[in-house]
């Protein structure tokens, strides 16, 4: 997701970058914090996201791997993902005034290159089921 991100934003010119998008949501909430600390947590807060979409995919579509499966749950999410983004914009005015209204609208097809990436990856690093 990030990768299609990124290579969205070169295309068309804009800022989908959403690590960068978050450290402009944290440098607000903490002006105090450093460049390098806030871009940190952008990373963060953009990894730890992807590893509870990647355990709510495995709860959500588990073994049956099948791409329309992985279809509706990226489109699902992404939806979800729209209005998270919303909320977390409105709370940030500085930063929400850098994303165009287009960005909102990649966060869909984004989830869903996602969805399909963790089905592709998943039989082929599989997660044991207890230690």
């Amino acid at each position: 997701m990030t990768v299609f991100s990124y290579a969205l934003s070169k295309v068309c010119k804009a800022n989908y970058r959403e690590p960068e998008l978050l450290s402009g949501i944290f440098s607000e909430e903490t002006p105090s914090a450093s460049a390098p600390q806030q871009k940190r947590r952008g990373w963060m807060a953009h990894y730890l996201m992807g590893i509870f979409w990647s355990l709510l995919y495995e709860t959500a579509v588990g073994n049956r791997n099948k791409s329309g499966k992985s279809v509706v749950f990226g489109l699902g999410s992404g939806i979800i993902a729209v209005a998270a983004w919303k909320l977390a914009l409105g709370r940030s005015p500085r930063t929400s005034q850098r994303v165009e209204p287009s960005f909102f609208l990649q966060l869909v097809p984004a989830h869903v290159v996602y969805a399909l990436a963790l089905e592709y990856v998943k039989p082929k690093c599989p997660v044991p089921k207890s230690v």
